[in-house]
């Protein structure tokens, strides 16, 4: 089976323009140190193996994508770039994207005392 919420980590630090732009801090469990910007992936529901109209998945998850920025334009551009990315890793998932909240974080404030910008990018993924 699939380790989902692992090959999306996988893809997002793939990708060129994300890399360009967080490195490696696309993370499955927030570090007691975090550096911003950066993603999580967080793993809200979903399903086991499933056949259906022909194809067969591994792995089915809701998915959300907790993506912090120093702005709200950074935030949100990189929560794009991510569903981006996981909606054109065709070969090892099946996403559809639903929705994109801007919920500033107050657990992670940033240097000017102000909450963290954060847009939670919530998706459905399949598995191959």
């Amino acid at each position: 089976m699939i380790d989902l919420e692992a090959t999306i980590s996988d893809i997002l630090r793939a990708d060129s323009d994300i890399l360009g732009r967080i490195g490696d801090r696309t993370w499955i469990t927030m570090p007691i140190d975090p550096k911003f910007p950066a993603i999580l992936v967080r793993r809200t529901g979903g399903a086991g193996v499933v056949a259906w109209q022909g194809w067969y998945a591994t792995d089915g998850a809701e998915i959300d994508l907790f993506v912090y920025g120093g702005s709200r334009v950074e935030a949100l551009s990189l929560a794009h770039s991510a569903v981006r990315a996981l909606c054109a890793a065709t070969d090892r998932l099946t996403v559809r994207p639903f929705s994109m909240l801007r919920i500033p974080d107050s657990t992670v404030p940033q240097q000017n005392g102000r909450d963290r910008e954060r847009y939670i990018a919530s998706i459905r993924a399949w598995g191959h």
